[in-house]
């Protein structure tokens, strides 16, 4: 299985960094309980965590003996584990959190807490199996499926995501998550379908316009008349780029005139990236220079450099072109990186499994 790249380098992963941001913070679930260690020196250690203190949080801890009774003994190893993290040091808060999970090892927001512990370590294998334990106790709380089916498209395990939320109920959030494993898997059809009857079953959740926009925006043809509809009745500036688009399969001059007028009113990526292939179009290559590098500085992403640097070589600037084609490859080698070390993660997990 490989990362989804196109010819000029747009991937899953920017999609998705673009567009969705797992729920599930590692601070949240670690401080949650802390409230249950009542002795001075636990409160202390505990305050200067919150302020972000951890080195003086684990000297005053280092004082401090471990609780005998077990719901202290469980936040104790929480509040270890949120010192070890602060200070950089994943396994060891991994460690802790798994330390606390032994105590209680029914207690689903552990389970979730140790995950997400797990993840920051680089331990994928043991998130999953952790994430999964929390559905199978809690499935009713859809809060784990989404932080798992998050995890598993960071990792591009995107056939596992479709075979897991094919088969449970799907609110609005996990059929966007859905259309995110679809688009990864090269089913754009699929995708933008997911992600429509997202933004129908819940109008006001912005990530499913952000990521129906966004995989919209990346295609290389303009999508759908439902497609449009849906994002024009959202983002004037989203709906004016695909519109345009539309125009230049259609040969529509009013349309394209129309579309045009609308994005040279916004200061944005989607409209500097929209009007530079506008005017690449038609050859006005001067224009087209100055709405690239904006696009450019504003979403460097290398789709937006290997257009750019088209650009500069149709105006003869060779050296700008070059080095638009090094920056490009340079943010291909470091997508390319994240794919490795995802599918290096997947694999582990797939060997124990």
């Amino acid at each position: 299985m490989g990362i989804k790249i196109s010819e000029s380098g747009s991937s899953i992963y920017q999609v998705l960094q673009k567009c969705y941001s797992s729920p599930v913070k590692f601070g949240v679930w670690l401080l949650a309980a802390m409230c249950a260690l009542g002795q001075t020196g636990l409160q202390e250690a505990v305050a200067l965590t919150r302020q972000g203190r951890y080195a003086e949080a684990r000297r005053v801890l280092s004082g401090v003996g471990e609780p005998e009774e077990a719901r202290q003994k469980i936040a104790f190893h929480r509040l270890k584990a949120a010192i070890a993290s602060g200070l950089k040091e994943a396994p060891a808060a991994a460690e802790e959190m798994r330390a606390a999970l032994r105590l209680s090892p029914a207690d689903t927001s552990l389970l979730a807490g140790t995950a997400v512990a797990e993840l920051e370590a680089g331990q994928f294998p043991e998130a999953v199996v952790a994430y999964q334990e929390a559905i199978r106790l809690a499935p009713e709380n859809e809060l784990y499926r989404i932080a798992l089916a998050t995890t598993l498209i960071q990792h591009q395990a995107f056939e596992a995501v479709i075979e897991m939320l094919k088969a449970s109920p799907k609110s609005a959030k996990l059929r966007v998550l859905l259309g995110l494993a679809h688009y990864g898997h090269g089913d754009n059809a699929e995708a933008l379908e997911s992600l429509e009857e997202a933004v129908a079953a819940d109008p006001k959740l912005e990530s499913a316009k952000q990521c129906l926009a966004g995989i919209a925006l990346e295609s290389a043809k303009a999508p759908a008349r439902k497609t449009i509809d849906v994002l024009c009745a959202w983002d004037k500036t989203v709906c004016a780029a695909l519109e345009l688009r539309r125009a230049r399969e259609e040969s529509n001059t009013a349309l394209e005139k129309q579309a045009v007028g609308v994005l040279k009113q916004q200061d944005s990526a989607v409209a500097h990236c929209a009007l530079g292939r506008a005017y690449e179009w038609r050859n006005q290559m001067k224009d087209a220079e100055g709405q690239m590098e904006n696009c450019v500085r504003l979403d460097p992403t290398p789709q937006h450099h290997y257009v750019l640097a088209l650009i500069y070589r149709k105006l003869g600037k060779i050296e700008q072109a070059r080095r638009e084609l090094e920056f490009r490859s340079q943010a291909l080698r470091r997508i390319s990186d994240e794919a490795t070390l995802s599918l290096n993660a997947l694999a582990a997990f797939q060997r124990q499994n």
